[in-house]
């Protein structure tokens, strides 16, 4: 079973309807308030979870083998985007270690680049030039030291 976190966003909705047609059974964890049409219309079944809330993702992961983690409010919404993709992206992982997901898909931005950087080309330095950017890339820095950390043996 899958779990999309951020199913209800732009590319989030992309993804359930994808998995839906592959005949992948999904949940979508959803914040209070969120539109849930493109849940319902695709068999997912919604979970009201916060990032922020390490207790309230424990639900969400029963049976769960892969997370999709898509969600990333806008640096133009009153949410503190911030928190959500460090502390939240923190959580997340934590309670995949703990409920011993078998995948883990990140979904970030070349954003952390900076909008206007000359060409990127791979193994180019980040150059973040706002706080959006800037908490992209320390959420990519906390997945890499938490992929170090947790990796297999072998």
């Amino acid at each position: 079973m899958n779990l999309l976190v951020g199913a209800t966003g732009f590319v989030g909705g992309h993804v359930v309807e994808y998995l839906f047609q592959q005949n992948e059974i999904s949940k979508g964890v959803f914040r209070k308030g969120a539109h849930l049409k493109i849940l319902d219309l695709n068999g997912v079944q919604g979970i009201e979870a916060d990032l922020l809330d390490h207790h309230s993702l424990h639900e969400a992961m029963e049976g769960v083998e892969t997370i999709y983690n898509m969600a990333s409010p806008m640096p133009d919404t009153d949410q503190d985007f911030l928190r959500v993709n460090t502390e939240g992206l923190s959580n997340l992982l934590q309670v995949a270690r703990e409920s011993k997901a078998k995948s883990f898909v990140h979904l970030s931005t070349i954003d952390v680049f900076g909008f206007g950087s000359p060409k990127v080309q791979a193994g180019a330095e980040p150059r973040p030039g706002n706080e959006y950017q800037k908490s992209k890339l320390a959420a990519e820095r906390i997945l890499l030291q938490f992929a170090s950390e947790n990796a297999a043996p072998g």
